[in-house]
């Protein structure tokens, strides 16, 4: 889905750290030849992406439903109060409950971060330079090719582990940076 990128837990520290500042994603269905980099669904260069990890609704948030209030916790650390209204919080809080929820659900409005993409391009997995493999938050390129391999225990014929990847080059923008640039958004459109 364009516009929000999943990060499991290991990953996501390296990027709030700095050490990850890049990302490799397999491409869907067989497109012929190597896709432009206008053609990826998750953004361009340039675009801010909503950033989403593991989280749950907390248990204080069955005191907290009645002023609106929604607190969400997340697993790799912190939690963060939401005023969402009194309905939409009651209903969370009664739908979700206290369970650790995978990224691929977080709702956007409980997103704490964003990345905005630098660079975007398509290329076999098995391309990967050093230096790339260093803004991905290891070593050299044989440590992410056994990271990626224990990741997503590829088997299969050699084709299978080699597949066409989007490589997502970005910064790290914490919630806070992000309210600031939407504020000044607001200002120069007035």
């Amino acid at each position: 889905m364009r516009g929000r990128i999943a990060f499991d837990n290991e990953p996501l520290t390296m990027v709030r750290n700095g050490s990850k500042r890049m990302t490799r994603r397999v491409v869907r269905g067989d497109p012929p030849g190597v896709p432009a980099a206008r053609d990826c669904p998750l953004g361009r260069p340039g675009q801010r992406l909503r950033g989403l990890e593991s989280y749950r609704i907390t248990e204080n948030s069955w005191c907290l439903f009645q002023d609106g209030i929604l607190e969400v916790a997340y697993e790799i650390g912190g939690k963060r109060r939401l005023r969402l209204g009194y309905q939409d919080a009651r209903r969370l809080v009664e739908c979700a409950g206290p369970t650790w929820r995978p990224p691929q659900m977080m709702p956007d409005w409980a997103s704490r971060y964003r990345v905005k993409l630098r660079s975007v391009r398509a290329e076999k997995l098995a391309d990967i330079t050093d230096r790339d493999a260093q803004a991905e938050g290891f070593s050299c390129a044989s440590a992410f090719s056994q990271d990626w391999d224990r990741r997503h225990r590829l088997t299969g014929p050699p084709a299978d582990r080699n597949p066409l990847v989007w490589v997502l080059g970005f910064t790290y923008e914490p919630l806070a940076v992000v309210e600031e640039i939407a504020r000044a958004d607001s200002e120069v459109q007035r």
